[in-house]
């Protein structure tokens, strides 16, 4: 019994744990939430590369990094060259990811005056890496369609 109600103190000493729990976020939602949003937006296709180096991740530390994609812009027209800049924001010590430059990517860019900004939150961000042609074809049809359905959510399960 000693040594239950010990370990039971032990346990209760070390205070609570703490974790950040979030939900999977659907590519096709953060089109949806984009459509309605009062910020101008456009939707980028392509590759991107860092224009600085990379700084490495510290727990709890927003980072800033400018980029610069090669792609095309809301499906339209030819491909295009556009620097942009990436701010990560923090949850206590969790922080938002940065875009990986080696794989394609689709994601949100926001007008901000006369910069482009892509936004990565702790538990969210506005980009989405790795597309394949069925999630390209999806969005794409979001698009055309000034919104989601669930077959395009669908795609992005």
């Amino acid at each position: 019994m000693c040594k239950a109600l010990a370990f039971f103190a032990a346990l209760m000493a070390a205070g609570p744990a703490s974790a950040l729990s979030c939900m999977k976020v659907n590519f096709a939602d953060t089109f949806d939430r984009i459509l309605v949003a009062p910020e101008l937006y456009s939707l980028a296709y392509g590759q991107i590369i860092p224009l600085e180096t990379v700084p490495t991740y510290v727990a709890g530390q927003p980072r800033t990094v400018r980029y610069k994609f090669e792609g095309r812009i809301n499906f339209r027209g030819e491909r295009q060259t556009k620097e942009f800049t990436v701010t990560t924001g923090c949850a206590s010590a969790w922080c938002g990811a940065l875009p990986d430059a080696a794989t394609p990517l689709l994601m949100f860019l926001e007008h901000r005056e006369d910069r482009l900004h892509l936004r990565s939150q702790e538990c969210s961000a506005d980009f989405f890496q790795n597309p394949g042609f069925g999630q390209v074809t999806a969005i794409k049809t979001c698009l055309r369609k000034r919104g989601c359905s669930d077959a395009e959510r669908a795609a992005f399960e």
